[in-house]
């Protein structure tokens, strides 16, 4: 604990302080000592403050591409008109789906869409009146990109193995993620297996556009982001998250 009382040396006098006329005691008085004691501080403050980085994962399929392949597989199988089968019991055959990755979510669609109907889902085609049999021969995204512009050019550094990279300087630029589906329903009579009813080629398809124009970027999409209209071209300018 310090001194009620210090001593400063002034002009070859001495003078007594007590504790009201030292304003900050522990403080050094000089001026340079005071300022490296203000900046010992605030490095202090700093390297003992907390301070965290937030975990940053990726999907190994980006956000966008499943919002495409979900918009596809629900648009295709609710233009399907299952109505003539509404209070119904039906046993589902999904073996034809087998080579599409996304199978899973289409079958859970299919009955989903079934239930609005009133269709009720059998286990067995025993205890079914039809069997549907569900196809999708095409369930899948595509890029295309254009550029007007500067692409990226490597530039070598001469007498060193090395090289720098001038990025892309776009004026005009699209990035177009789309999707495609196409679905078939063959619909048989549980008891007999004979056909009732062919739905063919129920289609569909969705897209993300990525633009740059005169170096402002924007985007465009008709996927339903929190928007009841589907179908409604969404504007997503550069400054919004």
């Amino acid at each position: 604990m310090l001194s009620a009382c210090t001593q400063k040396f002034q002009f070859n006098h001495i003078h007594i302080f007590n504790q009201q006329e030292h304003p900050s005691p522990g403080v050094p008085e000089s001026p340079s000592m005071k300022n490296l004691f203000l900046l010992l501080s605030a490095m202090a403050a700093i390297l003992f403050s907390a301070c965290s980085t937030p975990t940053i994962t990726n999907t190994a399929r980006s956000s966008v591409e499943e919002m495409l392949l979900s918009a596809v597989v629900e648009r295709g199988i609710s233009s399907v008109d299952f109505e003539s089968y509404a209070g119904k019991t039906v046993a589902m055959d999904y073996s034809n789906l087998a080579p599409q990755v996304d199978k899973e979510f289409v079958q859970a669609y299919i009955e989903l869409h079934l239930a609005r109907y009133g269709i009720t889902v059998a286990k067995e085609a025993a205890d079914a009146d039809y069997v549907i049999k569900a196809t999708s021969s095409v369930l899948a995204t595509d890029v295309d990109k254009v550029l007007l512009g500067t692409p990226a050019m490597p530039i070598p550094i001469p007498y060193m193995n090395l090289s720098i990279v001038i990025p892309e300087i776009p004026l005009f630029m699209r990035i177009k993620r789309s999707a495609w589906g196409r679905f078939f329903f063959n619909i048989v009579d549980a008891k007999t297996n004979k056909p009732v009813q062919i739905v063919d080629g129920a289609k569909a398809e969705s897209a993300y556009n990525n633009w740059v124009i005169c170096f402002i970027p924007f985007k465009t999409h008709d996927l339903p982001l929190g928007d009841d209209n589907p179908e409604k071209t969404h504007f997503i300018w550069f400054f919004e998250d």
